[in-house]
């Protein structure tokens, strides 16, 4: 088996959380590392267990993107239409077996930080309108669905041949990768040798000779995130080797009402430069505060502060173990 190794990479999830809360950073890359092991705190267990905690906005989007990702993989020969009913039925599956699942409250010691997959921190932590937010999430779950029956992005995964898909979101599942080479798939380098992590949702080569990146969004239409875009430009300009001047990126909201439902976003050779200098940033000032930069080690929690009490509390899966689960 392969050590593992905490190693420092970039992703912009990494990066958003970094943002938002050095703390909580703190608690999903270095205080929760090395759960797993027998000697291992019951800190870093909590930590494991609280970083594997789902939400009810997340649980919305995996109960989308697994399913059709796992469709999209699965494909059959000749297929063109999408399994619709079978990705709902699946979608359904995933979220409700999530949503009874609630086997552990605030408070309790944690043996296998393991068994945080698959239940929520709203239930976790008793909020006190659970049952309601559960109700309008599964109301976002159909909306989500009827979106993505009606949207003409989800059929081009299927409409194009197998080889004008260069990429589909890696996807841990017995007939197509193992959760470890799901991690390498989703891994790749920079040219000073900086680890990246992305995945966009689809990749595909159009009959008008540009690469078009997809990416599913699940939640509300908002201004688009240009360098999101950029960020998976520059992940498949470095694991596939596509020139970024060949790219074009699309946000696909299911959720939008057709004509508003895709939002393109061009200039992706700019926006990866954009996000190569967000990396830079990232480095540096992560570096400065590691104890020991080399072996990528965070032993003063207190080089990564908490933000004032508030909103972004409130939804942290952290919050116990920074004090604040009555936010």
């Amino acid at each position: 088996m392969r050590e593992l190794k905490n190693e420092i990479a970039w992703s912009w999830s990494r990066d958003s959380v970094y943002r938002r809360c050095k703390r909580a950073y703190y608690w999903t890359y270095y205080g929760s590392w090395g759960w797993w092991s027998e000697d291992a705190s019951a800190t870093q267990r909590k930590a494991g267990f609280l970083k594997a905690l789902s939400d009810l906005d997340r649980l919305v989007g995996s109960s989308i993107h697994e399913p059709l990702a796992v469709a999209i993989h699965l494909r059959r020969p000749g297929e063109r239409g999408v399994p619709f009913e079978r990705i709902a039925t699946q979608a359904r599956e995933m979220f409700e077996r999530c949503v009874r699942l609630a086997r552990r409250r605030i408070g309790d010691g944690v043996d296998d930080a393991r068994s945080g997959a698959g239940q929520l921190a709203e239930r976790y932590y008793g909020s006190a309108d659970v049952e309601e937010r559960v109700v309008q999430a599964r109301v976002k779950l159909e909306s989500n669905l009827e979106g993505l029956r009606q949207s003409p992005y989800a059929r081009i995964p299927f409409a194009h041949a197998a080889h004008d898909l260069l990429w589909v979101d890696p996807v841990a599942h017995t007939a197509i990768m193992s959760p470890s080479e799901t991690w390498d798939a989703q891994r790749t380098t920079l040219a000073d040798g900086t680890t990246i992590y992305g995945s966009p949702d689809v990749v595909v080569k159009g009959n008008d000779g540009f690469v078009h990146i997809l990416d599913w969004k699940t939640g509300r239409l908002s201004a688009p995130g240009d360098l999101q875009i950029g960020a998976y430009a520059l992940f498949i300009h470095r694991k596939l080797g596509t020139p970024l001047e060949e790219m074009k990126g699309h946000f696909v909201h299911f959720l939008a009402p057709d004509e508003h439902q895709a939002v393109a976003i061009d200039a992706l050779a700019e926006k990866a430069a954009l996000v190569h200098g967000m990396i830079v940033e990232f480095l540096r000032d992560l570096g400065a505060r590691l104890t020991d930069p080399r072996a990528n080690r965070a032993d003063d929690i207190e080089r990564f502060p908490m933000i004032e009490p508030g909103p972004i509390c409130a939804r942290c899966k952290f919050r116990e173990l920074c004090g604040r689960a009555g936010v």
